[in-house]
């Protein structure tokens, strides 16, 4: 170290007001950024090497609470993080154990089993210790950290996360719109159903804050309530609804398909205006749909009854037929059923996609459940009563219906599917045009 250096140093330590600019200059310039230089610092606590006079820092500024965060989000893995938490338990506060879930759901879940056991130990006893301190932000990342870091599969973490829900309540109203969506995602996403009080304070809450919801926020908040069975009450169902529209122009692919999709699992048809804003800007992100998107898209326009635009239509039939290699069982058989819903005729567009997807559906037939047959067999019924389907010239079609055709009827049968809203009114026009059996009467 210069002499130089070593003077403005000695005189930064010991309070020279004259020599704090020149230091700060002299260590900027080497310390990319930091306050001291980069060969001055030591693995993760900073510290100055004693020399002519220099002060060293003393050992409390290691665990002050900034650099505890610090330390904190340094961790490289769960043996690093558990060890730090041990060491520095009598310290730790409820902000350090909401950083320490934070850094957990980040990490890889490979390497020592133990380990991870460990830490997920050590983390719910300070979680507990600290709940009294914790405010709705330290809860919402929590919850979000242990589904994100598939931790809740314990008993004792699902005790935890009944505390967390107890918490979360009484301080509902310190919610941000990011700690309201986090929260019931979580929840929905763990399987868990929050009783009355939580959920009443949660619709509340949301309501409040309603107007400062980003489009994640908004379609996270419908599609984790719709996962939960429940309908938000009509303040918070209007209210969201405003919301999506005054942002609709901003909702990427998946706000998108999680928001419509999310309206038509509680039974709810958006107002005509939001329909069309989200029509819209799915056609114009269309290109950047992935399966799952096209999926949930076209099967919640068909369950609620509406017949997508042509513009849209088109556009997610593009999609399906880019990406059909990638789609799920239920995907497929989402697409397939949503459009024998809506009943268009058969023409070039639809046969190409068809004969994509019946690809598909022959590839991902020995994953498939009750319910995706069913859709499969309603799409498949639709080639015998729509004069426009014809199965001449669609040969993987036509292979599906005799390889699976009477598995998926068999299943049709056995769960009894509910029709769309398009489906009951085809089906009323089908039977006053003498098109439908006897046996399909009402």
């Amino acid at each position: 170290m210069s002499q130089h250096l070593a003077n403005q140093l000695y005189g930064w330590g010991n309070g020279d007001e004259v020599a704090k600019p020149a230091a700060w200059l002299v260590l900027h310039r080497s310390g990319r950024r930091t306050a001291f230089p980069a060969f001055l610092r030591t693995s993760m606590h900073s510290r100055l090497v004693i020399l002519g006079g220099v002060r060293t820092l003393s050992d409390s500024n290691r665990t002050r609470p900034q650099q505890l965060t610090i330390d904190i989000k340094e961790s490289k893995n769960t043996q690093d993080l558990n060890q730090l938490l041990l060491q520095q338990k009598a310290t730790v506060n409820h902000i350090h154990v909401s950083a320490a879930w934070s850094k957990f759901k980040t990490m890889r879940r490979g390497g020592d089993r133990r380990t991870r056991i460990g830490l997920l130990l050590v983390l719910q006893e300070l979680t507990e210790s600290q709940m009294q301190n914790m405010d709705g932000r330290q809860v919402a990342n929590i919850l979000h950290a242990i589904t994100k870091g598939k931790a809740a599969g314990t008993a004792s973490i699902k005790q935890l996360v009944q505390k967390l829900m107890a918490k979360a309540t009484t301080v509902s109203q310190s919610f941000e719109p990011q700690h309201v969506a986090n929260t019931v995602w979580a929840l929905a996403t763990m399987g868990v159903t929050p009783d009355a009080g939580l959920l009443r304070a949660m619709q509340v809450r949301a309501t409040a804050v309603a107007g400062e919801f980003n489009p994640q926020n908004v379609a996270n908040t419908l599609s984790a309530l719709a996962k939960m069975g429940v309908t938000p009450d009509a303040g918070l169902l209007r209210a969201m609804q405003v919301r999506a529209m005054a942002l609709a122009g901003e909702f990427t692919p998946q706000a998108v398909s999680n928001t419509v999709w999310a309206l038509a699992t509680m039974g709810v048809t958006p107002d005509e205006e939001l329909l069309r804003a989200m029509q819209v800007r799915a056609t114009s992100l269309a290109g950047l749909f992935d399966p799952q998107n096209v999926a949930n898209t076209v099967w919640a326009l068909a369950t609620m009854g509406v017949m997508p635009e042509a513009g849209l239509l088109r556009a997610m039939q593009g999609r399906a037929t880019a990406t059909a290699g990638l789609f799920n069982p239920q995907d497929v058989a989402n697409t397939v059923w949503a459009h024998a819903c809506f009943g268009v005729p058969c023409g070039k567009g639809e046969q190409e996609m068809f004969e994509i997807l019946a690809t598909r559906v022959l590839e991902v037939s020995s994953k498939m459940d009750p319910k995706d047959e069913c859709q499969v067999h309603q799409w498949l019924l639709t080639f015998d009563l729509e004069p426009s389907w014809d199965l001449s010239s669609l040969a993987q079609v036509n292979v599906v219906k005799q390889e699976l055709g009477e598995r998926c009827r068999r299943s049709f049968v056995r769960e009894d599917p509910g029709p769309s809203k398009l489906q009951v009114a085809r089906s009323l026009a089908l039977i006053s045009w003498h098109v439908f059996p006897n046996r399909y009467r009402a």
